[in-house]
């Protein structure tokens, strides 16, 4: 418990510092950016609209029983894309930083925390992309399911905490991490249910 009290201390000293970083990220990634910040909501509109040709159009996904497919989608493929990008810039966080860590003392998990963070604020941003799509479509989205909505995202995000805390320490040691996770996520990405009803897969394969 003592141990636990004197994490949430040094968070708490350290939380100017995660303001900052995320700050500065969130900067850079749109820096020279025409659109800025309206990419977190045209990427995932845009790849939305490729997923639900091909899967939607080609494959006929619709007529296997998935209501509102177009809305599935995008809340599948945002909560992913959450997941992907928070654990694999989580990776990498810890060893770019190693030369501020070795002037001064920081708790090496702010770095791992920080890029969770971020990758959280780039997912509130596309949000808007998700009540585009159910405006467009005319999606019925209740106050209910919003406020429900609240405890996969908090779930989501500590689970993908842990991941990239783990991820980071394990790329300062070996590099290989990273290949080995670009393929896994590509894996994920077809294992996860996101662009249809695993319910029609057979019992062996659900």
């Amino acid at each position: 418990m003592e141990k636990l009290k004197n994490t949430f201390a040094g968070f708490w000293k350290y939380r100017y510092l995660l303001q900052n970083l995320i700050s500065r990220d969130f900067k850079l990634k749109y820096r020279r950016s025409v659109l800025g910040v309206a990419w977190s909501v045209l990427n995932p509109l845009l790849t939305c609209l490729v997923m639900w040709a091909v899967f939607g159009a080609l494959f006929n996904v619709r007529g296997q029983g998935i209501e509102d497919f177009p809305l599935f989608l995008i809340i599948g493929q945002l909560m992913f894309n959450f997941f992907r990008e928070s654990t694999t810039m989580a990776m990498e966080s810890v060893l770019k930083n190693g030369p501020l860590l070795r002037k001064v003392y920081i708790p090496k998990y702010i770095f791992p925390l920080e890029k969770c963070c971020f990758a959280l604020v780039n997912f509130f941003f596309s949000l808007v992309a998700l009540f585009i799509v159910a405006l467009l479509t005319w999606s019925h989205i209740s106050l209910g399911t919003v406020l429900l909505a609240i405890y996969p995202i908090v779930m989501l995000f500590i689970f993908s905490l842990g991941i990239g805390l783990i991820l980071s320490t394990m790329y300062v040691f070996v590099r290989d991490i990273m290949h080995i996770w670009e393929v896994f996520c590509t894996l994920l990405v077809y294992g996860s249910a996101i662009f249809y009803d695993p319910r029609q897969m057979e019992s062996w394969m659900q």
